[in-house]
């Protein structure tokens, strides 16, 4: 009930205990729309003394087969693969019919992006069975290079900008490396911006500028 009426889902993990694997799959399982997930704090751990971690996700493969697409940070995606294997092929090997997209912050180097055979950046087509020609039957990755923004101030909060901007994006019909272009823009800026109140107001104007 709680999902009638919504067009799009955008999960944003902050925490990392807003919901069970049991609970993501029900969503998949009953919401058709589009669901973009930020899996941010699932690779925290948490200790006896209540300090966060970095950790491999346990069930890494199941919570990705969770969500059509996903979000995370570079720490986060080198954490895919054991220390010597190549976490851009092991992403890979977990795309399907159920994973399409998963798109990397890379910090003041931009963002990347492994998708898979047939992708469209239009979110409407990613639960849709994808029938690609032979030409595209394989995955494909890539890097949007920053633009500029602020070397210098306070990086937290710009992740949850940057999925923000790239899911509202695609939403708009943006194409993926445009999309990603202006989350890249949007998260520099924010780096450099104090605080989150009047935030939205400094991206919009920011926007209407353009690059």
């Amino acid at each position: 009930p709680a999902l009638e009426g919504v067009d799009a889902l955008y999960l944003n993990f902050i925490t990392g205990l807003e919901m069970d694997l049991e609970t993501a799959r029900g969503i998949r399982d009953r919401f058709s729309g589009p669901v973009y997930a930020d899996l941010h704090a699932l690779f925290a751990g948490i200790s006896p003394e209540g300090f966060r971690f970095p950790r491999e996700l346990p069930g890494l493969g199941s919570w990705l087969r969770a969500f059509p697409a996903v979000q995370v940070n570079e720490e986060e995606f080198n954490l895919f693969a054991p220390k010597g294997i190549d976490p851009w092929e092991r992403a890979a090997a977990h795309l399907g019919p159920e994973l399409r997209l998963i798109a990397v912050t890379l910090g003041p180097e931009g963002s990347g992006y492994v998708v898979g055979p047939g992708f469209l950046p239009d979110p409407f087509t990613w639960r849709q069975d994808a029938n690609p020609p032979e030409s595209q039957k394989r995955s494909l990755s890539g890097r949007v290079s920053s633009s500029g923004g602020s070397d210098s101030g306070d990086p937290t909060g710009c992740g949850d900008v940057w999925g923000a901007t790239f899911f509202a994006r695609l939403l708009s019909g943006d194409s993926l490396e445009e999309a990603m272009a202006c989350a890249n823009r949007n998260a520099g800026a924010a780096v450099g911006y104090r605080g989150a109140r009047g935030l939205h107001l400094h991206l919009h104007l920011l926007d209407r500028r353009g690059p």
